[in-house]
């Protein structure tokens, strides 16, 4: 079975045909880093619009040299108006070509990305790092997600591009940190940890504690060195994660670890992970490609669902919010 992925959910336009869940035979991925960067971040409507620009044009140049006889796209969470685009889009070929349909979860397609890349067996700890989601789970199946610990507020992507706006950097805000603080301390301040006594993630009193001390210096008439902020900031940020993670899974006594989702492919996080890694923890990341928004990983789930007979009606809709992640297992 050869499925086309849509994915729709934020900023990046993406296409992909992947068969049996594991082969990619084709994968296409449009960024709209550029529209969104005078911003400083994602504006919904532009997202949704650039979608509907992009879409069809993507669509044409893939079906040229590929088929497929099943068809997914993200039904969630995101952005609603991008999800639309997306969701409306899959189920007009699937009612033309008479194709199945499955709508497909953000979370856990990230969580399957690896999988597409190597087999990992189930079940395994992982840590979803993103724009728009940090959480920690246990992936049971590729269908299945019991999530122990998420945050209360910000996802920890999203923080950075909150703190790259406040000192000026680039659109997104991720890379532009991660560059500037490769010359900076990262101990030249002690910023507050994003992970709380009870275990859930707050990146809120973080970003709030990196504007005072820059103000601090403000207030004596002299900037403190962007260079030492941005170098502590993605110091605490990253710790919090990196921490909690290797906790929870000695907690649980598991063995493998797997780190998705956009904030994946920052490699100082990646090197606090294995200069951390005391307990020969099985650690594994997706490529960068599939760390970030990818019709790839969304394809390949689908091949899980359509195994469980999953295919979703044509009045299905998108969710904006993820499910609470914090007092329910997650599963289908």
């Amino acid at each position: 079975m050869n499925i086309l992925g849509i994915e729709t959910s934020c900023d990046e336009t993406s296409l992909a045909i992947v068969g049996k869940g594991k082969k990619i035979r084709a994968h296409t991925i449009f960024s709209q880093s550029s529209i969104h960067a005078p911003y400083a971040g994602v504006v919904p409507e532009l997202a949704s619009r650039a979608h509907v620009q992009v879409l069809l044009t993507l669509y044409k140049n893939l079906n040229k040299k590929h088929s497929f006889n099943a068809i997914a796209a993200t039904q969630g969470p995101g952005l609603k108006g991008s999800l639309m685009v997306g969701m409306s889009f899959a189920k007009s070929i699937s009612y033309a070509c008479n194709f199945p349909f499955y709508a497909i979860d953000h979370i856990k397609a990230h969580v399957y990305a690896i999988q597409l890349e190597k087999e990992i067996a189930y079940p395994y700890m992982v840590l979803v790092v993103s724009g728009g989601h940090t959480l920690l789970a246990v992936a049971q199946s590729p269908l299945t997600l019991e999530v122990i610990s998420g945050s209360i507020d910000d996802a920890c992507g999203e923080a950075f591009d909150k703190v790259a706006d406040f000192l000026g950097l680039s659109y997104p805000g991720g890379p532009a940190i991660e560059k500037l603080a490769r010359t900076g301390d990262p101990y030249a301040y002690c910023f507050p940890s994003p992970w709380l006594r009870n275990h859930t993630f707050s990146y809120s009193g973080l970003k709030t504690a990196v504007v005072l001390q820059n103000h601090r210096f403000l207030a004596k008439g002299a900037r403190e060195s962007a260079q030492n902020i941005a170098a502590s900031f993605q110091y605490a940020a990253l710790s919090a994660v990196v921490n909690a993670s290797f906790y929870e899974i000695q907690k649980k006594k598991f063995h493998t670890l797997v780190v998705c989702g956009g904030v994946a492919a920052n490699e100082y996080l990646r090197y606090l992970f294995m200069s951390r890694n005391k307990h020969n923890i099985a650690i594994e990341f997706p490529s960068q490609e599939l760390c970030t928004d990818n019709a790839a990983m969304i394809a390949g789930l689908a091949y899980w669902y359509a195994e469980g007979n999953l295919q979703a009606s044509f009045d299905a809709s998108v969710y904006s919010r993820e499910y609470n992640y914090l007092k329910h297992k997650f599963h289908q």
